[in-house]
């Protein structure tokens, strides 16, 4: 048995006897347990603050999902753009950040979208007309 594991276990001491763990040892801490908030910590953090208004916040993690092929990307490069420029997205203001965009999937469909992105805004919503963005 691994060491760290036997304090919650009695051990076996060889001759079929198994014996409760000794009192010498000092118990085992989840290591990150000093990281755990309870609920007055929470309620002390500060609100977030926007990074696109109504849509990310600042120092969070968001997912963003949807079928396949229904813009998702599009609108993450639209998010990264104005984040990096600190324009407005979708008429909701930006705090001007730097930005890491990972192209982790469809990495080879990147640069259709980079272009897709370039192109003036009348000629994206004819082409995205179905795309809710409110």
């Amino acid at each position: 048995m691994c060491q760290p594991c036997s304090h919650a276990v009695a051990r076996h001491n060889g001759q079929g006897v198994d014996e409760p763990p000794s009192n010498d040892e000092p118990p085992q801490h989840p290591k990150f347990a000093a990281l755990l908030l309870n609920r007055t910590a929470l309620k002390a953090l500060p609100d977030p603050e926007p990074l696109v208004d109504g849509v990310l916040d600042q120092g969070t993690v968001a997912l963003l999902y949807g079928k396949w092929g229904s813009g998702k990307s599009f609108i993450a490069l639209d998010w990264a753009a104005s984040v990096a420029t600190g324009r407005a997205w979708q008429g909701r203001s930006t705090e001007q950040r730097r930005v890491l965009y990972v192209a982790a999937e469809g990495a080879f469909g990147f640069k259709g979208r980079v272009d897709a992105h370039r192109r003036p805004p009348d000629d994206r919503v004819r082409r995205f007309g179905n795309l809710a963005l409110d």
